[in-house]
């Protein structure tokens, strides 16, 4: 699949103005850039590939992004290869769900929470539909814009299946959002992605996922032989908030409700017509209060 991806071998200055770093992570940095001829900004991945699977989980990203082409998921524009490096230009977003649960620990409104879960639902339904698994559903790959846009980002364990063969067999992902199945080295499908959505809901209540502190094998273990994590039941957060929840984290893959089912959940039909818009105040008043603090 990777091999009709179309590389620009070339270096990606000659089109691109490299800016400043605007994130750095296990698969390489990421930059702000401007187009050279239009002026529009983008975000540039600068990747140096290990070996030649890495390389090809790296491609795997690209076209995977490419097929899942929505408004619910970062936008690909185009590929460099130069100098031992790839470039992969991407939609410039303002940042990580992460950045906003590290910020707000346990703060983030329901409502806000309704609607973040709502927009990737969306994404992962069109994933879905097209027997597409993402693999690595987690607060990092969650992005959110200044316009109160949320996307799904960072292809980088994804997975195409056909429609005959609904299930893979290697374990991937970030432990702590993995489901039981994949925690176990079971056949697994689409649902993994439910699950790690889930621990997400989890993460923006208490500012972590489960066992965050713990080693990874344990991580692995206690989400097998523990109950499924909830949502207090302490006043703060609604029945729905709570039943939305306990779905995502049903344990047995077969009865774990599909994204398409979870758009229908009353939580999530209760996300109101101007969500987005509410969504972005939301994130104009955070970062100003966060630059007060910083500077301050």
């Amino acid at each position: 699949m990777s091999r009709n991806l179309q590389l620009i071998e070339d270096s990606p200055e000659n089109y691109y103005e490299i800016l400043n770093k605007i994130g750095e992570g296990g698969a390489g940095s990421v930059f702000l850039c401007k187009h050279i001829e239009t002026g529009e900004y983008y975000a540039i991945k600068r990747i140096s590939p290990k070996d030649d699977q890495h390389m090809d989980m790296i491609l795997n990203e690209i076209v995977l992004t490419k097929l899942s082409s929505s408004q619910y998921i970062v936008n690909y524009y185009e590929s460099y290869q130069d100098d031992g490096y790839l470039w992969l230009v991407v939609e410039l977003m303002k940042g990580s769900l992460t950045d906003l649960i590290l910020q707000q620990p346990g703060k983030i409104p329901e409502k806000h929470i309704a609607y973040i879960m709502r927009e990737v639902l969306l994404g992962l339904k069109i994933m879905h539909d097209q027997y597409r698994i993402h693999r690595d559903i987690k607060s990092d790959n969650i992005l959110i814009a200044q316009d109160g846009s949320v996307k799904l980002g960072d292809f980088g364990y994804a997975a195409q299946l056909t429609q005959e063969q609904e299930v893979r067999h290697s374990v991937v992902g970030t432990p702590c959002w993995m489901a039981p199945e994949l925690a176990v080295g079971m056949d697994y499908g689409v649902s993994v992605d439910v699950w790690s959505l889930g621990i997400v809901a989890i993460e923006m209540v208490h500012g972590e996922p489960p066992y965050m502190n713990e080693k990874p094998m344990r991580v692995l273990y206690f989400i097998v032989t523990k109950p499924s994590p909830t949502i207090p039941d302490n006043g703060l957060w609604s029945e729905n908030f709570q039943s939305f929840v306990y779905a995502c984290l049903v344990k047995d893959p077969e009865t774990r409700p599909t994204s398409e089912i979870l758009l229908r959940h009353p939580f999530i039909l209760d996300v109101p017509d101007d969500a987005k818009e509410q969504f972005g105040e939301y994130l104009k008043e955070w970062m100003v209060s966060k630059k007060t603090k910083d500077n301050s």
